[in-house]
């Protein structure tokens, strides 16, 4: 056999091979998919079982039942059409036809429902089902949610905020931990503004009450940080002072030990802020401002901060070097104090493999931003904005915290 009939050879038994792992592969992932589906099925039967049982005890306890036959109705409907979900074996789409499936059943609960506790519940399993939800399908279930009205904000931009209103923790916590989920999304975060200004302040104000680090400021660092991907809402959050809060947040995480996510998150809301042109405007037109958030930044960066805080505040240093602030940087040295970082974060040492790695990274970024002159900024449309928003996600991570319980 020569050298070329080897070859060939070769090849085909690679061919065969590539072919044979890409079909285990696409086995894997229709087993994968049916997996799910029947884990969602059965939480679901699991779920219907427990309102059955509970409605029988109200039965023999001789509690009237309002609706009794159609209450019952619902129940045979809703179990009969998970089984024939878990019996079927046309998998593609079924995921979607469960998400809307209890979508449709927690949207009804919450039109009967005004006790706290069912309330909570609700939004509970929500999010469960969101948390539950493979990466790749998060987009979709948000846009469901959207499309479903989930909030009921269409109907009643106020809901959310009557809830808000109240001081039970427990309360505020689901519907907080559920709004995030919701604002993940450009078309989320859109969504929510429809309720206006009032659930801006409202998130802002539990944030600010909040102590310092604690899960419920967490969730309302995350929202705000989330829709500020939308332009309208940066006057807002100057109107209400919120830059000036996480400017002192940030002073306070120096000297106490605040949650790491609401120092990545808060850096990265502030970069966001001081990325709009009102934002700069309104620095202008402030001259003491320039001079609060440069000190708190140039600190900031020679303290022990996580790498993705550092890289934020990095950020927030470059829209404070622009040529519009030319003389707001002489002033204060600004050139100097990016120069004695970068020799000074050059020379420091790391522990592991992944830090080193952050390193060449921060390093790369400050050559990247510092030694380039200004750049005239290009107006994108909204689908372009969205297109890029989207693509710097990638896929979608929902906030859970193990410190949750309360």
């Amino acid at each position: 056999m020569n050298i070329n009939s080897k070859f060939t050879k070769f090849m085909q038994g690679s061919r065969e091979k590539i072919r044979q792992l890409t079909n285990l592969q696409d086995s894997y992932k229709l087993l994968e998919k049916k997996y799910r589906t029947i884990l969602q099925c059965a939480r679901q039967i699991f779920s219907t079982n427990i309102n059955c049982l509970e409605l029988l005890q109200n039965l023999k306890n001789g509690k009237k039942i309002n609706d009794l036959e159609k209450t019952i109705e619902e129940y045979k409907n809703q179990i009969g059409k998970y089984h024939k979900i878990i019996m079927s074996n046309e998998w593609e789409g079924n995921t979607i036809t469960i998400n809307k499936a209890i979508i449709t059943e927690h949207k009804n609960k919450l039109k009967n429902k005004k006790n706290s506790d069912e309330i909570i519940e609700v939004f509970l399993s929500l999010r469960v089902n969101a948390l539950q939800t493979s990466p790749e399908l998060r987009r979709n279930l948000i846009d469901l949610y959207i499309e479903n009205d989930i909030l009921q904000i269409n109907q009643n931009p106020q809901y959310i905020i009557d809830i808000l209103n109240t001081h039970a923790y427990n309360l505020r916590h689901a519907i907080l931990s559920f709004v995030s989920i919701i604002a993940s999304t450009f078309n989320g975060a859109e969504y929510l503004m429809k309720c206006g200004e009032n659930l801006i302040q409202k998130i802002i104000e539990i944030m600010k009450t909040t102590e310092d680090g604690q899960v419920l400021q967490r969730f309302c660092i995350a929202i705000l940080q989330k829709i500020s991907v939308l332009d309208e809402i940066i006057p807002i959050y100057l109107k209400l002072g919120l830059m000036d809060w996480i400017v002192k947040l940030l002073q306070r995480a120096k000297k106490n030990n605040i949650h790491i996510f609401c120092i990545n998150f808060a850096s990265g809301l502030i970069a966001n802020i001081l990325k709009a042109n009102e934002t700069l405007e309104f620095i202008e037109k402030n001259v003491g401002i320039y001079k609060n958030l440069s000190e708190t930044f140039f600190s900031l960066i020679k303290e022990k901060i996580p790498s993705s805080a550092l890289m934020n505040i990095l950020v927030c240093l470059k829209y404070l070097g622009k040529e519009r602030f030319k003389n707001q940087k002489d002033e204060c040295k600004f050139n100097n104090k990016i120069e004695e970082f970068k020799d000074y974060f050059k020379r420091s040492k790391t522990n592991s493999e992944s830090e080193e790695i952050d390193k060449k990274i921060i390093i790369d970024l400050c050559e990247q931003m510092f030694n380039q002159n200004d750049e005239d900024v290009v107006e994108k449309s909204k689908e372009e904005k969205i297109k890029e928003y989207e693509a710097q996600q990638g896929y979608l991570i929902f906030e859970c915290f193990q410190d949750e319980i309360n």
